[in-house]
């Protein structure tokens, strides 16, 4: 309760995929969750995308206002993402995150018919 945390999570590559949070109490906090493929310097830069010291995220966000129920978020669409930044505010109720995980969307999608015709 009454928190703000951090968490940087590295898939070690791109992948494009649906996330999904599940998220126990926590009544008014706010959970974000920002998707890039690198971080950034100071200047604007990605540089070397194994580093992260000194760099910050930038990207694409998720914002949730938690409603002190057990929820699981999963968007209608997919994120493309390396790194996932989980940022969380909490009120006067401590929030529970029960899991973290993605679900791959296989894009692009793998030849798997084929079809021929004469005409």
């Amino acid at each position: 309760a009454r928190t703000t945390a951090k968490l940087l999570f590295d898939r070690r590559t791109i992948v494009n995929a649906y996330p999904i949070v599940r998220l126990a109490g926590g009544r008014g906090a706010i959970v974000r969750m920002t998707y890039a493929e690198s971080l950034f310097d100071d200047k604007g830069r990605k540089g070397n995308r194994d580093q992260i010291e000194g760099k910050e995220m930038v990207g694409l966000f998720d914002e949730l206002v938690v409603d002190g129920g057990t929820r699981t978020f999963e968007p209608h669409w997919w994120r493309s993402w390396r790194y996932l930044e989980l940022e969380v505010t909490t009120r006067e109720a401590p929030l529970v995150i029960e899991g973290l995980s993605a679900r791959e969307t296989g894009f692009p999608l793998r030849l798997a018919a084929s079809f021929t015709s004469s005409d």
